[in-house]
């Protein structure tokens, strides 16, 4: 609960000198390209998926113009657990445009993030005559606005946070299931926040 007041503080500041950014050209310290960290380690709102979905995610910065940002992200996690030999993995791959506004050392941005995941989970379900495990397969497409802001700790180092609104469409296949059982679907609304430590290239 912390951390997620934190984050908002580091969210919500920066849009009261938003007057003041929209008439300030964007500062020097913006570079072409960077790589950094998603960090995503303390989200609550998808707690069932911690067990096979990777938690932080490599993310690429590249910015064609002082006033653009696309963000590439991926993300990978494979695990096993010996004892029952159940394997779990999965594959995060992203990708964010913002446009950005920069007084000093505060960046400030806004726009949209996709995500594209593919989930992949073993169980042991008990059947009349034993046991068998089976492998869940989900896929999940996630789309959303989102608000964030970093700050220059020099010149080729910021760390900042973001706050957005995620709508998610998941599909969940199971390689056994009953006879006429249907393929699981959802969606969901939530809120989506997560940490960034980015390094920049060049001078």
């Amino acid at each position: 609960m912390k951390i997620n007041k934190t984050l908002l503080s580091i969210v919500i500041l920066p849009l009261s000198f938003g007057t003041t950014l929209a008439q300030t050209e964007s500062g020097s310290l913006i570079k072409p390209f960077g790589i950094g960290l998603h960090i995503e380690q303390f989200k609550i709102n998808e707690l069932n998926d911690l067990n096979s979905a990777p938690v932080n995610k490599i993310v690429f910065t590249i910015s064609p113009m002082k006033s653009l940002r696309l963000e590439p992200e991926v993300g990978v996690k494979i695990g096993k657990d010996k004892t029952n030999n159940l394997k779990n993995s999965s594959f995060n791959l992203g990708l964010g445009a913002f446009g950005m506004l920069q007084r000093n050392q505060l960046n400030l941005y806004s726009g949209i993030r996709f995500e594209y995941a593919i989930v992949k989970s073993d169980d042991n379900n008990n059947l009349g005559n034993g046991s068998i495990i089976v492998n869940t397969k989900t896929n999940r497409f996630s789309i959303g606005p989102v608000i964030g802001c970093e700050y220059y700790l020099g010149t080729n180092f910021t760390f900042g946070g973001d706050l957005g609104l995620k709508y998610a469409t998941l599909k969940s296949v199971k390689s056994q299931k009953p006879a006429g059982a249907k393929d699981e679907a959802s969606n969901y609304i939530t809120t989506d926040t997560g940490l960034f430590i980015r390094f920049y290239f060049g001078k």
